[in-house]
């Protein structure tokens, strides 16, 4: 399962990769902000990304509508300070499969990686 981690906090960054690289997670790539994310997520086309909301150069939301355009079956689970009612009233449009609040522990983040890559093989299999 390839994994890419978005957030301008290379702190977060770290965590986020060390935890799912523990727990059998393939990283492909990260990036600290939008416009960069977009381009590599779109370039890689990993199973699921990891995606923070405030990020420089254009939002976590945009990235995720963009990126959904044209790559539906690419996974987010958005991982943000952010209060989960702000990313739905301002991206309506947008779907993710799991919201895990900052801050957060490793148990959680990979859990919801592991419920998200199970509902994905599960509507790709039928």
């Amino acid at each position: 399962m390839k994994v890419f981690i978005v957030d301008d906090a290379s702190f977060i960054r770290l965590i986020c990769r060390y935890h799912l690289v523990a727990a059998g997670f393939e990283i492909v790539g990260e990036a600290f902000d939008g416009l960069m994310a977009e381009r590599e997520i779109q370039s890689l086309q990993p199973d699921c990304v990891i995606m923070d909301l405030a990020l420089p150069s254009k939002s976590g939301g945009e990235v995720m509508r963009d990126v959904q355009a044209k790559f539906p079956q690419i996974q987010f689970i958005v991982v943000s300070a952010l209060d989960e009612d702000i990313l739905k009233a301002t991206f309506p449009d947008v779907t993710y499969a799991e919201f895990v609040g900052k801050p957060f522990n490793a148990t959680d983040l990979v859990e919801a990686v592991r419920r998200t890559i199970a509902k994905a093989e599960r509507k790709h299999h039928g």
